[in-house]
């Protein structure tokens, strides 16, 4: 704040909890010496978190359209979106369900991150599962991998811990579901969950 008047600046910093926040430093010198340095300066920190997050959703919503439309593939598309999916939200595995029209059973159609093993005992999800009634009702679901997927065979070797259920809606009816998990986090932190 030498030679300035006032002073803005955004910038990361973490809490006591090991948390990152945004934060929005402002500041004007109010007096200065003979010599002009400043003696006294007053200012406010905000934080921008809400903010900052808002803006980097809108610029992966605007990247991820911009990948969609050059696609006409369905192939190609659940590809892209998984794939968005994992790279920002920081988790390391995930597939895509769409449900089959003929029974309403759901099946795997893209995943990452998984093992073969895994995706082989976790393919296919019958009209009557308990897995096919969690997608069927529509709703985000963050748990624990083990509450809602019960005992998949392999399950414990892939070692999955956080599981986010986020529903696929057409013409207001569940179609599918993105399942992204962790093995690094125990649950979702809020944003997550405010965001879907």
């Amino acid at each position: 704040m030498g030679s300035c008047h006032y002073l803005e600046t955004e910038h990361r910093m973490k809490t006591k909890s090991g948390e990152w926040k945004w934060i929005l430093d402002t500041g004007k010198v109010t007096s200065r010496d003979e010599k002009g340095l400043p003696l006294r300066a007053v200012g406010t920190q905000v934080d921008i978190t809400e903010r900052k997050n808002i803006e980097e959703i809108d610029k992966i919503e605007v990247e991820l359209s911009v990948k969609l439309s050059k696609t006409d593939s369905l192939d190609e598309t659940l590809r892209i979106c998984l794939e968005s999916a994992l790279l920002n939200s920081g988790i390391d595995a995930g597939g895509i369900y769409i449900e089959n029209n003929s029974d309403g059973s759901y099946s795997l159609l893209k995943h990452s991150g998984l093992s073969d093993d895994f995706v082989k005992s976790a393919s296919y999800y019958s009209y009557d599962s308990d897995k096919a009634s969690v997608i069927r009702e529509g709703k985000p679901v963050y748990t624990i991998h083990s509450e809602v997927i019960g005992t998949v065979e392999n399950m414990s070797e892939e070692m999955l811990k956080a599981l986010a259920i986020i529903p696929i809606i057409y013409m207001n009816k569940p179609i599918g579901c993105f399942n992204i998990a962790s093995r690094t986090m125990e649950d979702f932190p809020v944003f997550y969950e405010d965001n879907t």
